[in-house]
């Protein structure tokens, strides 16, 4: 099984759930030396490498092949998944997934904002992958 850190639409349990297909247990966790940035022309966000930062987000635990799958194409080939090691809030450490953007030249310089994406995009992001999850089952 394997353990997946999310740090946009995905730290989001109905959003997760609705791309995974299934609910796993999860908990806050914070990754060192990564920074999440906003996109040009998306409401989600992307993350690479950069010393000196954080992100923080959520660790999906034992998540299945299958559902590994489906988030891989969720994710499409804008983002590659590797191994990080993640914290939880009581400074556990955990080996997980997560999806590295690719394209630089797409990132904005400055943070992807959870507040904002939860008050202006987050029900309607809801609301079209939820759609689209249901229809690939």
């Amino acid at each position: 099984m394997n353990n997946v850190f999310t740090y946009g639409s995905l730290m989001y349990p109905q959003i997760f759930e609705a791309v995974a297909g299934q609910a796993f247990e999860h908990k806050s966790a914070t990754l060192l030396n990564w920074r999440r940035y906003q996109l040009q022309d998306e409401t989600y966000p992307a993350a690479t490498p950069y010393r000196g930062t954080q992100i923080k987000g959520v660790v999906w635990f034992n998540v299945s092949e299958e559902s590994l799958k489906r988030l891989d194409i969720f994710e499409t080939d804008s983002y590659a998944r590797e191994q990080v090691e993640i914290h939880t809030q009581d400074q556990t450490l955990h080996t997980a997934y997560i999806y590295r953007w690719l394209d630089l030249t797409r990132l904005r310089h400055e943070d992807w904002s959870t507040q904002t994406f939860e008050t202006q995009h987050l029900m309607q992001f809801f609301e079209i992958h939820d759609k689209v999850s249901r229809r690939a089952c």
